[in-house]
């Protein structure tokens, strides 16, 4: 072959190669644009809420999105909104969602659900348009997984809206969340229902976080409404469980220092021990069997009950307990009365507004004595407090029946005693 026809020949892959590289640079060059843009976050965004949209059926949108694909990635959105299709109501929005994967979460494809921290900045959730998409879903056999937060979730000012009742300014922080391990979380908010206001701050610790769970929770709360208010400072042990819309709080043991603030009368303080079972509905909230111990700043005396507790629109509470003794500071009994160390077992009944301003029902007995009485407590605190009462007798409508009675030169046999109070009918 001659060195025309080598160099010839030698030449053309070189020409072959040269073409394909030139080929591959024009192929990336055309390719790259379309490159950075599937890398601009708002893309990657898009993409990521569409297959979660497809996923739960709910159109889902972010207002803006910033991601990083460092040493630990992250995607955070702004302005995110998941609604029904169709519907003008968002079931969720936030102002910001803040979430940080690990690469291998990433790289297990869904295998490994570790998610190193979550947050959310002024999260609303309606609470009524979420149940209904879940009773639009069809049914699933497949158990719903949990993740675990390695750093756990940080909310802060969200909200939910209930038929009723809407809870807001809820902060909660925990530093770990992982479905079988114990959880420690710090919460704080306000539960608002009609005219009253529960405000709260309580630090909590769960034996998992899943449900059924232990319950451990210490802090302070304030219930007002109109005309009073309450504070408490507390702590409570239960057993706690979540099925059909119904918290169910078993085996409770709670301690608590309260603070009664009516507007018009006299502060109350009092210390109380209870145990029993409290389930709470939207709007409803019940302790039944419920036992207790009260130990109260005079004139309220101390005793114990057992009965129950109904809370909703008003309060319905039913005891059956006993004072361990007639209180050295209210109105001295005649004798025998007096002579006697026996207990009065009493039972009461109260119906009406929270701030037991309605009448309140009560019985009590000591040995063969007997009273049937009803009342209202703020007028019955304000007499006991008065050093010259207006009146001798108690401000209560009652019958008081008793086998014998000794007076300053007389003895009175089968007493019956009648009081009317004309504004305590009702």
């Amino acid at each position: 072959m001659s060195q025309a026809a080598t160099a010839t020949a030698t030449a053309k892959p070189k020409r072959q190669r040269l073409r394909k590289s030139l080929l591959a640079l024009a192929l990336l060059l055309l390719l790259l644009p379309g490159a950075l843009l599937m890398l601009r976050p708002t893309t990657i965004a898009g993409f990521a809420l569409n297959q979660l949209g497809a996923a739960t059926g709910l159109e889902i949108h972010a207002g803006s999105a910033r991601y990083s694909l460092g040493t630990l990635p992250y995607l955070t959105l702004g302005d995110v909104s998941a609604r029904v299709p169709g519907s003008a109501t968002a079931l969720f929005q936030a102002r910001r969602a803040h979430l940080v994967v690990p690469w291998k979460t990433l790289r297990s494809q869904g295998r490994q659900l570790a998610i190193e921290r979550i947050e959310l900045d002024a999260p609303q959730l309606d609470l009524l348009a979420l149940q209904a998409w879940q009773q639009s879903r069809p049914p699933s056999q497949t158990q719903t997984r949990l993740p675990t937060l390695l750093r756990g979730l940080g909310i802060r000012d969200g909200s939910i809206q209930g038929e009723g009742w809407r809870l807001e300014k809820l902060y909660l922080d925990t530093p770990h969340f992982a479905p079988d391990a114990p959880l420690q979380a710090a919460l704080q908010g306000r539960y608002l229902s009609g005219s009253s206001i529960l405000s709260f701050d309580f630090n909590l610790a769960l034996a998992q976080a899943a449900l059924p769970t232990g319950l451990g929770a210490s802090g302070q709360f304030t219930l007002a409404d109109q005309g009073w208010q309450l504070a408490a400072r507390t702590r409570l042990r239960t057993s706690a469980n979540w099925q059909q819309q119904t918290l169910t709080l078993a085996r409770t043991r709670l301690s608590a220092a309260l603070h009664y603030l009516p507007n018009d009368s006299a502060p109350v303080a009092l210390a109380l021990g209870a145990y029993g079972r409290l389930r709470w509905t939207p709007g409803a909230l019940t302790a039944e069997p419920l036992e207790m111990a009260i130990r109260g700043q005079e004139p309220l005396p101390d005793f114990s009950a057992r009965g129950r507790l109904a809370l909703t629109e008003n309060l319905h509470l039913a005891l059956q307990g006993e004072l361990p003794d007639w209180p050295s500071t209210w109105p001295a009994l005649p004798a025998p009365l007096a002579a006697s160390h026996a207990p009065l077992p009493f039972a009461l009944d109260y119906q009406g507004d929270a701030d037991f301003s309605a009448p309140l029902d009560l019985q009590i007995r000591r040995d063969e004595t007997h009273m049937e009485a009803r009342l209202r407590i703020r007028q019955l605190l304000t007499w006991l407090e008065a050093h010259e009462p207006n009146s001798p007798l108690p401000p209560l409508q009652g019958k008081l029946s008793t086998p014998r009675v000794i007076l300053p030169g007389a003895v009175l046999e089968g007493v019956e005693i009648e009081i009317e109070a004309p504004d305590l009918s009702q």
